[in-house]
C-alpha cells in the first residue's frame, strides 16, 4: 500500500511532471483527484475529474502514463515523493481522528500500524518502478457520469 501511494504521488501530485503536463494542456483541471482503495480481497486505483472531452482525456492520461513507463521514475522524483509522504505521515499524528482511522483500517487488513516505519525504510527506487509497471497495464475500466440533457 505504501508503494502504491508513492507511485500515485509520483504521477499525480502537484509536483509530478505528468500531472503538470496534463494540467497545462487542459486535459485535467483542479477537479482531478485520485485515490487508492485497498481491501483484503481487492484493490483499485480511482481517478476522477470534470472534462468536456472524456475520450481525449482518457487517451492523454493513458499516453502520459505509458510515456513515464518508457523511462521509469528518477531518483529525484522518488526522493521528493518519499519525503512528502513521510511528512504527511508525521503530520497525521497531530490528529487523533487520523491516528484512530489508520489503526482501524490497518487492523482490518492485518497490518500492525507500528510497522509503517520499517516498511517505509525498505522501499527503494527499484521497488517503486517495479510496482509502477505492475499497477498500470492494459486492464482498466472507465465510468462516465453525465447530466441527462
Amino acid at each position: 500500500n505504501i508503494e502504491i501511494t508513492l507511485v500515485l504521488k509520483m504521477l499525480f501530485s502537484e509536483f509530478a511532471d505528468l500531472y503538470n503536463e496534463l494540467y497545462k494542456t487542459g486535459v485535467i483541471n483542479d477537479t482531478f483527484s485520485y485515490e487508492n482503495l485497498m481491501h483484503e480481497d481487492y484493490s483499485a486505483i480511482l481517478m476522477g475529474g470534470e472534462t468536456d472531452d472524456v475520450d481525449g482525456s482518457v487517451k492523454a492520461l493513458i499516453e502520459g502514463i505509458n510515456k513515464v513507463k518508457e523511462k521509469g521514475f528518477t531518483k529525484e522524483e522518488f526522493d521528493l515523493a518519499k519525503k512528502s509522504m513521510w511528512g504527511r505521515q508525521i503530520r497525521s499524528y497531530n490528529s487523533l481522528e487520523a491516528v484512530a482511522n489508520s489503526f482501524c483500517s490497518n487492523f482490518f487488513l492485518g497490518i500492525n500500524a507500528f510497522d509503517f516505519v520499517k516498511a517505509f525504510d525498505k522501499i527503494t527506487l527499484e521497488s517503486i518502478n517495479e510496482r509502477f509497471y505492475k499497477m498500470f497495464d492494459d486492464n482498466y475500466s472507465i465510468s462516465v457520469v453525465k447530466p441527462e440533457n
